[in-house]
């Protein structure tokens, strides 16, 4: 199983590198996280804005990628792709910790990327919310958006409904580039919550449709990767 498993990275890697071949520069896109605490005003964090300690972000020398100050006890990362491609663009979004403030029953943070170019249409995103509080006094629910007006955190047009962790699955949206794209974390606790911990992924994945050529080559390669791995354990399982 463990062999399996140093096998699963090796073919999203591939995927990846696929994808890259040929792909244009990288747009010229805008990355922000904001948050709000208990359905106040929006606090904002630009990519590589900031203050070491003090406030903004705290990933100052990395591009696409976003990590604040602890909200109330609480670590929120986020990152994007290092590139836009017309191939495959990503979104992901992590908000985590341990919450001591029992005053506190709603957090909502929300990741954006302004212009994706991936395409044509329908573009298909494929998700996967995790996400938990412990003890169970509260409940994580994660979604995400699209705007045609390349918007940031533009979220008339939802991809995904508002879906309570963990889900899973695939999405279809039409997107004419340069389009953003939001994803969202809300959690939700109970007004007599104790000390929690909060765990919570948003993770997302976007294509065209159909996928370009150098994707599809590798995927196609990925079965025989597969079995040769397949023949290279249970030759090793006969010398054992």
């Amino acid at each position: 199983m463990g062999r399996f498993r140093n096998f699963l990275p090796l073919a999203a890697g591939l995927l990846v590198a696929a994808t890259m071949l040929g792909a244009p520069s990288q747009a010229q896109a805008t990355f922000q996280v904001r948050y709000s605490i208990n359905g106040g005003a929006f606090t904002t964090v630009q990519d590589q804005v900031g203050v070491l300690l003090v406030s903004g972000d705290q990933d100052l020398a990395t591009v696409g990628a976003i990590q604040t100050l602890n909200i109330a006890g609480l670590s929120v990362k986020a990152s994007s792709t290092s590139f836009i491609s017309t191939g495959l663009s990503t979104l992901d979004l992590q908000v985590g910790g341990v919450l001591t403030d029992l005053t506190i029953t709603d957090i909502l943070v929300q990741a954006t990327i302004t212009d994706v170019n991936t395409a044509p249409a329908p573009q298909k995103l494929t998700f996967n919310f995790a996400g938990s509080v412990l003890p169970t006094e509260g409940s994580v629910s994660e979604r995400t958006f699209f705007a045609n007006n390349n918007a940031l955190f533009g979220t008339t047009s939802p991809i995904t409904p508002d879906l309570t962790t963990p889900a899973s699955g695939v999405a279809f949206f039409n997107a004419t580039p340069l389009y953003s794209v939001t994803t969202q974390v809300h959690v939700v606790l109970s007004s007599t919550h104790g000390i929690v911990s909060i765990s919570s992924d948003s993770n997302n994945i976007i294509q065209p449709t159909p996928a370009p050529a150098g994707v599809v080559l590798a995927l196609s390669g990925l079965p025989l990767l597969g079995l040769g791995w397949l023949r290279r354990r249970n030759r090793i399982a006969a010398q054992g």
